[in-house]
């Protein structure tokens, strides 16, 4: 639970097994996940085998060796986790971050050698993930919509309140209505 502009708000963020490879998770295989852990989708086969992959920002969670390959990357939950903030009362979504990168899968192969851009990544070692870029898509409720739902939280707060004293007014005029029961019961 967090609290995010006076409303309280259930948050999700997606599981760890979404980025455990095949070797982890043998089902994960059908999404072309055989490379190492932090890969969340492999969509070379959209690019026409061009070697694109999808990951966490930084690649958050991810093995090791993809954090350290590049240099520059400092993963940080804070900044780079994908959430979602929903206010549990009517299931509606204040807050979300779909935090996503895009990384290009360099080989270090005869191609590569043969390659007279080489020398543009001359200290990459073969097999590693570069990143292209990373974006965060926003979505979050107006100061106008925070205002509705205060005005709900108080609504709601009311009819507890009147359904209270209800319950104690139907309690208190019962009471003597009993004991008038009680008390013809007791004379005959």
């Amino acid at each position: 639970v967090v609290k995010d502009k006076g409303i309280k708000m259930l948050r999700f963020t997606p599981s760890q097994n979404m980025i455990k490879n095949s070797t982890e998770i043998p089902s994960h295989s059908r999404y072309r996940l055989n490379g190492p852990k932090g890969i969340l989708a492999n969509i070379s086969i959209l690019q026409q085998g061009c070697p694109i992959f999808v990951s966490f920002p930084h690649f958050l969670y991810g093995d090791e060796k993809l954090q350290t390959d590049v240099i520059g990357l400092n993963p940080n939950e804070d900044i780079h986790q994908m959430r979602i903030d929903v206010e549990p009362i009517l299931g509606q979504t204040m807050e979300e971050h779909a935090r996503t990168q895009v990384n290009s899968r360099l080989f270090n192969g005869k191609e590569w050698e043969a390659s007279r851009y080489k020398h543009w990544f001359k200290d990459v070692r073969a097999d590693t993930f570069v990143p292209i870029m990373w974006f965060d898509q926003i979505s979050e409720v107006t100061q106008e919509g925070v205002r509705e739902f205060k005005q709900i939280y108080i609504a709601d707060d009311a009819r507890d309140v009147f359904e209270l004293i209800g319950g104690l007014l139907f309690i208190a005029s019962g009471l003597p209505l009993l004991a008038l029961c009680y008390r013809r019961k007791y004379n005959e």
